[in-house]
């Protein structure tokens, strides 16, 4: 789990198209959904019916890099926060142990760590391991 925000001094929204993510070679369960929560994914982490399904893609029987594409762009304006969640049927993603800093990005979007589900847990200061792709929209 991971937060997007998009800062209050944002002279133009975002629109987000893919997220791709890092993740071992699945045996069986080759799907990875993702989820979206407005506001950010804090206090929402065990309450599935707080998130909405926005996309799922099949990933290969290997270690890869694999890009799941949105059903439609997710469009983030100034101010807003929306949280994001990986998930897998098997634990097959890569998350790296991070600090609490967030990375900032075009001065006004901030990729915040999050979360990850580790042996079963909610562990703090995780990252996955992977990217959003986003442009900037014109207002």
């Amino acid at each position: 789990m991971f937060n997007v925000k998009l800062g209050t001094n944002a002279a133009n929204s975002i629109k987000i198209y893919n997220v791709s993510v890092w993740h071992k070679a699945a045996s069986i369960h080759r799907i990875v959904r993702v989820h979206t929560v407005n506001g950010g994914y804090e206090g929402k982490e065990e309450s599935i019916e707080s998130w909405t399904e926005i996309a799922s893609g099949k990933v290969p029987k290997r270690h890869f890099v694999s890009t799941i594409t949105l059903d439609q762009p997710l469009i983030i304006n100034a101010g807003e926060t929306v949280g994001f969640y990986l998930k897998s049927e098997e634990d097959i993603m890569f998350a790296g142990k991070v600090s609490n800093t967030e990375i900032i990005y075009d001065n006004n979007v901030k990729l915040e760590y999050g979360m990850a589900i580790v042996n079963g847990l909610f562990t703090e200061s995780y990252s996955w391991s992977g990217s959003v792709e986003y442009e900037i929209v014109d207002n």
